[in-house]
């Protein structure tokens, strides 16, 4: 009696690892690497990025938002979590200087293909406190393209 209860318990233990095995494994396939350049001011800007392609975006200053609007009209929705400025020179005035920055992201939804995304990045790059000019790379992960998540 013992050695059968056992054996139920082994196969339900295998049967719940070999599933949990699979859903990691579809889970992963749903991330995709998201990275490329932008650059523009505060009117605007573009870029390129993987999985994307080709990109306008323009920036909320109120919300902390931007949208990615790809050349076939998709878009991706973006929230600033963190942003950081650090003038190259400390000696200039930090509100004009040239600066590097880091900015933390999340990916908030989107349209078309990047219906319901969802991932993150950061951007890292150069910025003119004083003209609002900038250039920067992105890295990090979005849902793939298509996958309804």
């Amino acid at each position: 009696m013992f050695h059968n209860k056992m054996s139920r318990m082994l196969q339900i233990v295998t049967v719940f690892g070999i599933i949990s095995l699979f859903l990691g494994l579809a889970i992963a396939g749903f991330w995709v690497p998201l990275k490329g350049s932008l650059g523009g001011d505060s009117s605007g800007f573009s870029g390129n990025f993987t999985h994307l392609g080709r990109f306008d975006g323009v920036f909320d200053f109120q919300t902390f938002t931007a949208v990615w609007t790809a050349a076939n009209g998709d878009e991706v929705y973006v929230q600033t979590i963190f942003f950081e400025t650090e003038c190259l020179d400390p000696s200039e005035d930090p509100f004009t200087c040239l600066a590097t920055y880091v900015q933390d992201l999340i990916i908030t939804g989107g349209t078309g293909r990047f219906a319901n995304a969802d991932g993150s990045a950061t951007v890292e790059g150069v910025f003119n406190l004083a003209t609002g000019e900038f250039e920067g790379y992105l890295k990090g992960t979005i849902s793939r393209p298509n996958s309804g998540r």
